[in-house]
């Protein structure tokens, strides 16, 4: 009787203690032990998403304060700063293009707080020892989006003096064959416009069989319409606007559009106001084909730079921060910032950081035909 008493007596503690366990709200006992979810971690304890601007931001110039391109840098500063709140600062130092800035990006903090323009007369100052560090690194450098100017595919126009025999690019290429030494080319070392004739002339294997006629930006218009240099390389809306105007009109005459296509999409009436006469000059698709035209083409990048260690969710910041100014109305003030700098509309929005670099890559392999 004994031994019966005392089992009930354990089997009524077990069940005294099960029906004091039942008053536990089973959602507050996790399956296999684990911790409620609201007071778990972040799964592989991943820290919560960097948020861009965290502090003051710096934008390195390599362009002389108050210079065109430095103008843009200077919008985009306002705009960071209408976007965000937070304070930005410019840093000019023009020597070597920026080259002390080009150090100083490639080892400053990946956090998205620092970034530098850069552009196509960077690879030659690279090429040519002017850049210690390479602009095309993706080991140093990450592209972040493009800034305010013509479409990077944007033409540029081969003008010569309506006194010269030749008419068009077939007649030119023919002339330069058959009369070496007698045709001058613009020679303005280290600006875009030389880059990208010298592109054209060197994979023509014409650049032996001209003269490079030394000048600079101010004067080869006067020395084109004295006919002094033969072929000068003008963009699109300065050569259209002498190409119209009753007085130049009849000194010059185009040669050949060298941009890859006709799409002149991102133009508007105010951008080009001789657009009409922009279409009618032949393009190097026109006389090249379309896979010609892309190689010929030098595509004129202008984009901004963050060191290859920022975290591609800054950088996508970033970049929505910047390419948002493009959405901006013509008549707004932002939108007439950025036409008055530049004659065009902002080019970056479909561009992605690796797209960007890829298309940068292949520009420095073009620069180095004639830079070797």
């Amino acid at each position: 009787m004994k031994k019966v008493i005392a089992i009930l007596l354990v089997l009524g503690m077990v069940f005294a203690l099960a029906a004091c366990g039942g008053n536990t709200p089973a959602n507050n006992t996790p399956a296999n032990n684990t911790t409620p979810a609201n007071n778990t971690t972040p799964a592989n304890n991943t820290q919560p998403a960097a948020k861009w601007p965290n502090g003051e931001v710096t934008l390195l110039s390599g362009y002389q304060a108050g210079s065109l391109t430095d103008n843009n840098i200077q919008t985009i500063k306002d705009w960071i700063i209408k976007q965000t709140g937070a304070k930005v600062t410019v840093t000019n130092d023009e020597k070597g293009g920026g080259a002390n800035l080009a150090v100083k990006l490639s080892q400053a903090k990946g956090d998205g707080q620092t970034l530098m323009l850069f552009g196509l007369n960077n690879l030659s100052n690279y090429i040519q020892g002017i850049w210690t560090v390479d602009p095309t690194d993706a080991k140093l450098f990450k592209p972040v989006c493009g800034i305010a100017q013509p479409n990077p595919y944007s033409g540029c126009v081969l003008l010569t003096n309506t006194a010269n025999p030749y008419n068009n690019w077939e007649e030119l290429e023919k002339y330069i064959n058959e009369n070496p030494g007698k045709v001058t080319v613009m020679d303005i070392k280290g600006k875009v416009m030389d880059s990208k004739t010298k592109s054209l002339f060197y994979q023509r294997n014409l650049q032996d069989k001209v003269v490079w006629a030394a000048t600079d930006s101010k004067a080869c218009t006067n020395e084109l319409l004295g006919n002094n240099i033969n072929i000068v390389m003008l963009d699109e809306n300065t050569a259209a606007a002498l190409m119209a105007d009753k007085e130049t009109g009849a000194k010059v005459k185009a040669i050949i559009n060298c941009r890859p296509d006709k799409d002149f999409s991102y133009y508007t009436p105010t951008d080009a106001p001789n657009l009409d006469l922009i279409k009618s000059i032949p393009t190097l698709e026109d006389v090249f084909g379309a896979e010609k035209a892309k190689q010929y083409n030098l595509a004129n990048f202008s984009f901004f730079v963050v060191p290859a260690s920022t975290p591609d969710e800054v950088v996508a910041q970033i970049k929505a921060c910047i390419d948002a100014i493009d959405k901006e109305a013509p008549d707004s003030d932002f939108g007439k910032r950025c036409r008055a700098n530049t004659g065009s509309k902002y080019y970056s929005v479909d561009w992605t950081s690796e797209s960007l670099m890829k298309e940068w890559q292949a520009a420095m392999e073009k620069v180095k035909l004639f830079l070797k």
